[in-house]
């Protein structure tokens, strides 16, 4: 995923493994970041804001977090991918990746908010 070009979605231990990547992984997914490829969910980002420890902590992650689009995660987002998943076999990373995955998401990609964003 990380060499590839398309986006993919981070959960909560993918976000918490970023930090503990051996050097080349840890580019990759800071290009990865820079290059609007590596996603996170609402859900994603409330888990992450939970576990700030102090006021400060939790504005240095928020202003982190800005910087992520966050994928719109309602029920036509999550049919479009549950059906993906039904007929590939594929999981969420990948779910992206292919011509046909891209086809039968199309409906509901215009609607992702801008980056950075929570609708």
């Amino acid at each position: 995923m990380l060499l590839g070009d398309g986006p993919f979605i981070a959960d909560t231990s993918a976000w918490w493994r970023l930090s503990s990547l051996p050097a080349e992984l840890a580019e990759l997914a800071r290009q990865a970041m820079g290059d609007d490829r590596l996603w996170i969910t609402p859900i994603v980002r409330m888990e992450i804001l939970y576990s700030a420890r102090s006021t400060s902590e939790y504005t240095e992650v928020e202003t982190e977090l800005d910087g992520f689009r966050i994928l719109r995660n309602d029920r036509a987002v999550a049919d479009a991918a549950i059906g993906e998943l039904a007929e590939q076999g594929a999981w969420w990373e990948t779910l992206l990746g292919t011509e046909p995955s891209r086809k039968r998401l199309a409906p509901v990609m215009p609607l992702l908010p801008p980056r950075g964003s929570i609708d």
